[in-house]
């Protein structure tokens, strides 16, 4: 008896058979004056074709031809130029290696993955997934503010922020000096949140990491969306007095990075004052609906002992996170984004944030503000 099925699936074993199947030390320059600011083939592995069953479904995995492979970062073009924050220019003819004198310089090496090529470690945050995630610093300083001790570096540059300083000015007779924005202070072209940003794109251009940095700006810039998606009439309302430690009122300005992005997020506002003391009276005056004590390892509210304290309003409520961190006015992206956790975690239960913990096992790169 004859079955039609069985010779159409002759013929087709048949075709197959017949067919086959084939199968750099950077260097560095400043300019005499400033200016204003391959892709390689998909790989696929050689399908084996078989003859099905007629009666069988067709598989709905794709073929591999079908498999499209991601374009991979663009190298970073050298040598090229940066200008930074005082608009000087610096000619480079690979990626640089560069010393910190200040946090934020830390925490800018961290984002973009790569070891400080000098500077001094944050004292108790050595081993810190915060601060130092590749390692510490590969050259350490005998006294970051000593000249001779960078001459020693094997650096091209040493990072900064902006104003100028004598001592930068003198230590450019051993080494550069590469200035960034200030996020806290308007002598900077660029402040707050802004700066930091700013300053991820000019690292990475120096230490040729602009896909890093591009990365990292993108993941700040989405959190930021997120957190806005907290806003509500009454967290917009509310105010937030930061604190530095101490039976005083020492207040930090609301225009640090910190302050900066609750107001672009509608969390709240920071007191409108600069960073100083305003005194008891001023403070039970302006009444903050929130107060974030930097108490930091050494201090905490149950020190304190004027008698203005417990009629705050703040207070009275519970509404007082006592920071065993201590740099909420301070010094970079990964900083914030602690900063940010721990005040979403009291200040807006219904999200769900945990608290961050201990500073020094932080990872930010974890932190669920990323989603």
């Amino acid at each position: 008896m004859s079955h039609p099925w069985l010779s159409t699936l002759l013929a087709l074993a048949l075709l197959t058979a017949a067919c086959g199947a084939d199968d750099d030390g950077a260097t560095s320059s400043q300019a005499e004056a400033p200016s204003s600011a391959s892709e390689p083939e998909p790989s696929s592995e050689s399908a084996t074709t078989a003859v099905a069953d007629a009666r069988e479904p067709a598989s709905e995995e794709p073929a591999a031809s079908d498999v499209v492979a991601e374009d991979p970062p663009p190298e970073p073009i050298f040598p090229r130029t940066v200008t930074d924050a005082l608009g000087r220019e610096f000619v480079l003819d690979q990626p640089a290696s560069v010393g910190c004198v200040w946090t934020g310089c830390d925490e800018l090496h961290a984002t973009l993955g790569v070891v400080i090529g000098a500077g001094a470690p944050l004292a108790g945050f050595e081993d810190s997934p915060m601060f130092y995630p590749q390692g510490p610093p590969a050259f350490i300083p005998t006294n970051v503010y000593n000249i001779e001790a960078w001459s020693a570096a094997d650096i091209d540059f040493v990072l900064r922020r902006v104003p100028e300083d004598p001592f930068f000015t003198n230590l450019e007779s051993v080494v550069n000096v590469f200035h960034l924005h200030h996020p806290s202070y308007g002598e900077s072209s660029s402040t707050g949140f802004q700066a930091y940003l700013d300053n991820l794109d000019l690292v990475g251009q120096l230490l040729g990491r602009d896909a890093e940095a591009a990365a990292a700006i993108e993941r700040l810039e989405t959190m930021i969306d997120d957190l806005a998606s907290l806003s509500t009439a009454e967290t917009a309302a509310r105010t937030i007095a930061i604190l530095f430690p101490g039976d005083g009122y020492q207040v930090i300005g609301d225009e640090n990075p910190f302050c900066d992005v609750l107001a672009l997020t509608g969390l709240g506002d920071c007191l409108d004052y600069e960073t100083g003391e305003i005194g008891a009276e001023a403070m039970l005056e302006e009444d903050p609906d929130w107060i974030i004590y930097q108490g930091g390892a050494n201090a905490s509210t149950a020190d304190r002992t004027d008698p203005a304290w417990e009629r705050l309003g703040a207070v009275q409520a519970g509404q007082v996170i006592d920071s065993r961190f201590g740099q909420y006015y301070c010094c970079g992206d990964r900083t914030l984004v602690y900063g940010l956790q721990e005040f979403v975690a009291a200040a807006n239960p219904d999200a769900g944030v945990d608290p961050p913990g201990d500073p020094a096992t932080f990872d930010p790169d974890q932190s669920p503000l990323f989603g």
